[in-house]
């Protein structure tokens, strides 16, 4: 097929998708399940999330509970969330030939529509930014990896903000209202021990994998999910947390998933500025102690994992937006201690004198 054939063929792919496949296939899954909404907020911005049926609702409604909000605020996004097994429905794309589900992710900009297959979770993903509605696909609660209730509609929510200048990363932020860290490395780097570290010893906190982030002087941190993940191991010298596991994740570093709205809400804030940025690196030999770190050295921690974790589309800008980031803000290497509350300490103390 030629290109010009080619381009003819795709042209209005999603736009034909959506209204044609996504439409009735949601449209049978809210005849076949009671429809719940939950609304809630983020960055300053409203997103009401209608799931087909109670069992999504709950398994995907706890990441946001912190955010929720009553009354009749008006949406900046509304989220159509559906499963085909509970509604004994095909997947919505069963029918595409598969140069069209390619067709369909990787075509260009079209009228403010994107899309995304998850072949690891088996997710679609589908916003109409001009609309303010997207499409969240999944084929079963019962085969869903624990990641996906513990961020849900990650993709989604990466493509609606950066409309907004807030950006996604993979990190964990904690710290005060007056000025919070954020602490990004790749996986098994100690964030999300560090960060329930500091939770459960008085620090606020605003996300433990992903927090949003917005432009700005300084830029600002704000709590997306307010779920968290331990390793057995981390889990074992945290045992408190132990009571609060909801969920168990997959892969090659099996954890555990708890949600701080129910374990600690009270550490749990909305929003901070941001003070610094954290890298991670256990040295259980010595003391937590803080050591400044070049904005390269910053950006080699942040961006590719970033990158591999949000960003299926507009990656151009999110790593201008991190790069802006890392030269803006103070960065060190975070030497973690043995001991949780030891390390907590050393981070409070940081915080509260703005730095080290």
């Amino acid at each position: 097929m030629s290109l010009i054939a080619h381009s003819e063929k795709t042209a209005g792919l999603r736009r034909r998708f959506l209204e044609r496949v996504v439409g009735p296939a949601l449209a049978l899954a809210s005849a076949r399940s009671p429809t719940v909404a939950q609304t809630f907020r983020v960055a300053g911005c409203v997103i009401r999330v209608e799931y087909a049926g109670r069992a999504l609702a709950e398994r995907l409604g706890r990441a946001f509970s912190h955010a929720a909000l009553s009354g009749d605020a008006t949406p900046d996004l509304v989220i159509h969330a559906w499963d085909s097994a509970s509604n004994a429905l095909p997947p919505p794309a069963h029918s595409l030939p598969v140069q069209d589900a390619a067709d369909l992710v990787e075509g260009g900009e079209e009228s403010g529509l994107l899309a995304g297959f998850v072949s690891k979770e088996e997710t679609l993903n589908l916003i109409d930014l001009e609309r303010g509605h997207a499409y969240f696909w999944l084929p079963s609660l019962d085969a869903m990896p624990g990641w996906v209730p513990a961020a849900p509609f990650r993709r989604i929510l990466q493509w609606f903000l950066a409309t907004r200048n807030v950006h996604l990363v993979h990190g964990a932020a904690i710290g005060r209202p007056a000025g919070a860290l954020l602490v990004t490395a790749r996986g098994g780097s100690g964030k999300s021990s560090t960060a329930l570290a500091a939770a459960a010893h008085g620090l606020s906190y605003l996300g433990d994998d992903y927090v949003a982030i917005s432009e700005g002087t300084p830029p600002e941190l704000h709590c997306l999910y307010n779920s968290a993940k331990l390793t057995d191991a981390s889990l074992a010298r945290q045992s408190f947390y132990r009571a609060f596991v909801r969920e168990r994740d997959v892969g090659d570093r099996l954890k555990s998933v708890l949600f701080m709205a129910e374990a600690m809400p009270e550490v749990i804030i909305p929003a901070a500025p941001l003070i610094g940025i954290a890298v991670p690196v256990i040295d259980h030999a010595g003391r937590t102690r803080f050591e400044r770190l070049d904005a390269r050295g910053a950006f080699l921690a942040l961006a590719p994992s970033s990158m591999l974790h949000v960003s299926l589309q507009g990656g151009p800008q999110l790593m201008r937006a991190l790069r802006h980031l890392v030269g803006t803000a103070p960065c060190y290497r975070l030497m973690l201690g043995r001991e949780p509350a030891e390390i907590a300490d050393a981070i409070a103390a940081f915080v509260d004198g703005r730095g080290a």
